[in-house]
């Protein structure tokens, strides 16, 4: 029983993740979105959903694993977990609900950094569960890109 609630737990927790994250691009999709300029290398719209399905299951099998694993370290990966699933849902806010996409590339950086930290957690508790997000991390590092080309074919200027 104890096994059911965890996973239901890590489902509930990334699915609601999803269902905010969805609702805020489908906003900004439908909105301010399609007149912008788009970047070389920028993915058509309908290649999203898949591509985050795979990356929220893979995210609900790896969390549950480090639940399942009795160690000191597992509070700080469960806040880990959550706070990046927190940061997504704020980057989706700024980048496609608010259009804010100087602000919004701010919050994905800590988002990069929070999801790495995340991982290198998850791997000293357990690698398969790392390995899981690897996935993750890599269209992180690909919607960082998009953030900046998207900042910069806009004209947006950004100041150190």
């Amino acid at each position: 029983m104890i096994k059911i609630a965890k996973f239901t737990y890590s489902a509930l927790l990334v699915v609601i993740t999803a269902w905010l994250c969805s609702y805020f691009t489908q906003f900004g999709i439908n909105g301010w979105y399609n007149a912008l300029i788009k970047p070389f290398g920028t993915p058509p719209n309908q290649i999203f959903a898949p591509v985050w399905s795979l990356i929220y299951a893979l995210m609900i099998m790896s969390f549950y694993q480090v639940l399942n694993v009795a160690t000191p370290l597992r509070p700080k990966a469960r806040q880990l977990f959550i706070a990046q699933l927190i940061i997504q849902i704020i980057w989706c806010l700024m980048f496609f609900y608010e259009g804010m996409l100087g602000a919004a590339f701010g919050v994905i950086l800590l988002l990069d950094f929070t999801a790495w930290k995340m991982v290198k957690t998850f791997y000293q508790i357990r690698p398969l569960s790392a390995y899981l997000n690897y996935p993750y991390l890599l269209w992180l590092c690909f919607a960082t890109f998009l953030n900046f080309t998207f900042m910069y074919t806009q004209g947006a200027i950004i100041e150190f």
